[in-house]
């Protein structure tokens, strides 16, 4: 056998001599010497390219097109996003499969490297023993309704906000505290988010105060002495108390208090009857700060409610579809201009130039009978637009970049993969409202 150095080579010295292989049919069929094209030449000279093609980037992080595509669909365990780059995806991968070095997996410093690089943001927080903000005992835990806490001496304020609008200031004074019906025999948490120094005391309906310390075991029990607990820390920390209710606990009062000389801020407090299962939150708070790659919240403009463009609109009071047709460019909007008596709201044809109409810019669409700002009642004809200097996009802002709307749904995906088996997780995105 001579030396072989094509795919045709090969293919034609596995064959005796006794064939003919400069024959058409061979040719056709199997090797072509001349133009490399026969049938089975081909295939394999396609394989072959395919072959040196993928083992160019052993890494997949080198991988591109296809290439990536077929490697990842086989390897990776997350899906690439339909507006995800191709280095985004990798980098999600790489992210989930190298982790920066960490040989221990699962912990909460693991986690917590995880997403801080995957959100591109180091205000990310993983709160134990909780469950959804939205299930919270405390009404208004994030005190944007400002009406279900008794404040003394204390003050709701933006300054204290550690996501939305608005927190709870304590300048070396104040307390803020709220009544909650609870189970007896039953196992609560109360978890919040601090800066400063601040105290919290929990009150029973039998007069009695948690003590953190008491109890032969040290666990905390109920006594009939007040007792508070006390935090701190200079920048935004998670804090929580847990506390044990016996059968003649009905009712607790959480109450949190000022550190006498310090000043502290309190905001998004939930109270949750811990379940048998182990479960935390993970929690993202952004501020303003968007990128094609990471996940973070639009500016305000892009919130659902869209101010209308008073300039180019007409105004007509509320009622039934109009039942006449007209010519817009005939049409004009003015209070000079004549209505047909026996038929509203249409207005017959004008000759002024379009203009909007004076003391309308408070009003919204006349057909929807519903007032887009809270001192407007429904029904109304004082109709409001919305006023963007007192309404937040926190509800309605969109996560975009290379996530998209998906995000929430992709990040418990990837917190599924990388947190330990048997445990409950959520994911918390917040919006800070950002200065200015």
């Amino acid at each position: 056998m001579g030396a072989v150095h094509t795919i045709g080579d090969f293919i034609r010295s596995v064959f005796p001599t006794i064939v003919n292989k400069s024959g058409s049919l061979f040719k056709a069929l199997l090797a072509d010497k001349e133009s490399e094209d026969g049938t089975i030449e081909a295939v394999f000279n396609d394989v072959e390219k395919t072959r040196k093609a993928w083992t160019e980037h052993k890494s997949v992080y080198k991988q591109s097109g296809e290439q990536l595509q077929r490697t990842l669909k086989v390897f990776s365990v997350i899906k690439q996003l339909q507006n995800e780059s191709e280095q985004t995806f990798k980098n999600r991968n790489k992210l989930l499969f190298m982790r920066g070095g960490n040989r221990i997996w699962g912990n909460r410093r693991d986690i917590l490297n995880i997403f801080k690089t995957f959100y591109n943001n180091q205000n990310v927080y993983l709160v134990n023993n909780t469950e959804s903000f939205a299930a919270n005992l405390l009404a208004d835990g994030n005190f944007e309704k400002q009406d279900a806490w008794a404040l003394v001496d204390a003050v709701y304020e933006r300054e204290a906000r550690f996501e939305e609008t608005t927190g709870v200031l304590f300048n070396a004074a104040g307390s803020c505290s709220q009544s909650v019906n609870v189970e007896g025999g039953t196992l609560y948490f109360l978890h919040f988010f601090m800066k400063g120094k601040i105290r919290v005391k929990i009150a029973d309906n039998n007069g009695r105060y948690w003590n953190t310390t008491g109890g032969s075991d040290a666990d905390g029990a109920w006594a009939l002495h007040e007792y508070a607990v006390s935090f701190a820390s200079e920048d935004w920390a998670n804090k929580s108390v847990f506390f044990f209710t016996d059968s003649t606990v009905s009712n607790v009062t959480i109450t949190f208090l000022y550190e006498p000389g310090y000043y502290a801020f309190l905001d998004y407090v939930r109270l949750n009857k811990k379940t048998g299962a182990s479960t935390f939150s993970l929690i993202a708070v952004f501020e303003g700060v968007y990128s094609d790659e990471t996940a973070s919240l639009a500016p305000g403009t892009n919130d659902d409610i869209i101010k209308p463009d008073y300039s180019k609109m007409g105004y007509f009071s509320p009622g039934k579809e109009d039942v006449q047709d007209y010519i817009e460019d005939s049409v004009s909007y003015f209070d000079d201009s004549a209505i047909t008596e026996d038929v509203s709201p249409v207005v017959t044809e004008g000759t002024n130039d379009i203009e909007p109409l004076k003391g309308y810019e408070n009003m919204t669409y006349a057909d929807e009978q519903q007032a887009l700002a809270p001192d407007s009642p429904v029904g109304s004809d004082d109709f409001k637009s919305v006023d963007y200097d007192k309404v937040s996009y926190f509800d309605n802002a969109y996560i975009f970049g290379a996530t998209g709307k998906e995000a929430e749904e992709i990040y418990q995906e990837l917190l599924d993969i990388v947190q330990a088996g048997g445990v409950t997780s959520t994911i918390e995105i917040l919006t800070r409202e950002q200065d200015g």
